[in-house]
């Protein structure tokens, strides 16, 4: 239980005076995001079913009633993964800082001097090619689940898939805030979450349950880069 443990305390960490400053725009962007994300899913999804059904032989109608929850699901899945990783790279600078508050008002219980507008400048550049980085450990993951999802019959096994998939790039989304901030590579931050692979699923767990809640997905985000630092440094401090 220590994964979900430390993104509880992520959640409480980010409602601390200090540390609110830091979560606020982040949050912003993120709400600009999912709204954007919804609105297509409900305009699309129509179209989407009848697209993925249409080939169907006729003597297989009966499996409409059968798959569509799950292609529901998945489209979902699908529209939320795709717009995350654009709210996550958008909001990854502002990521960096609430990461490195947030260890700070842990070890010295302060959050003095880690923000400002010309840092923001400087570490826009790092943080977007950090991003890209983990885009290119998610991509063959989710080009074979997409493939997955278009193949009838075998896409029924797609949600349970894709929940897999979730819950651990999630926690590689969240953690690597902090190994990034402290000069780890993204490839031995991967290699300490093997390491503590149950802690980083139920982590990644945690976060991708959550999302689901309205209004509470929200702040999801900026705790999940809370908790995150949090099993950062309890990994580190094992080590």
């Amino acid at each position: 239980m220590q994964g979900t443990q430390h993104f509880f305390q992520g959640l409480k960490l980010i409602s601390q005076p200090g540390l609110r400053k830091f979560v606020a725009i982040p949050l912003l962007l993120n709400i600009s995001v999912f709204t954007t994300a919804l609105i297509l899913l409900f305009s699309q999804f129509g179209a989407l079913i009848s697209w993925l059904i249409g080939d169907l032989p006729s003597w297989l109608s009966w499996l409409e009633y059968l798959l569509w929850p799950f292609f529901a699901i998945t489209a979902l899945l699908l529209v939320f993964f795709t717009f995350s990783i654009i709210g996550n790279i958008i909001a990854s600078p502002f990521h960096g800082f609430l990461a490195e508050a947030v260890e700070k008002q842990i070890t010295e219980h302060s959050t003095e001097e880690v923000f400002s507008w010309q840092q923001l400048v400087t570490v826009i550049p790092k943080a977007i090619g950090r991003e890209l980085r983990k885009l290119l450990y998610y991509l063959p993951w989710l080009v074979l689940l997409i493939i997955i999802t278009v193949i009838p019959i075998i896409n029924i096994i797609a949600p349970f898939a894709w929940f897999a998939y979730s819950t651990w790039m999630l926690s590689v989304q969240y953690v690597d805030y902090a190994a990034d901030n402290n000069g780890v590579s993204f490839k031995e931050m991967i290699e300490q979450l093997k390491q503590n692979r149950a802690n980083a699923l139920a982590f990644g767990g945690t976060v991708y349950l959550l999302m689901f809640i309205p209004f509470v997905n929200f702040l999801v985000i900026p705790a999940a880069v809370a908790g995150g630092t949090v099993m950062w440094m309890e990994l580190n401090r094992k080590k």
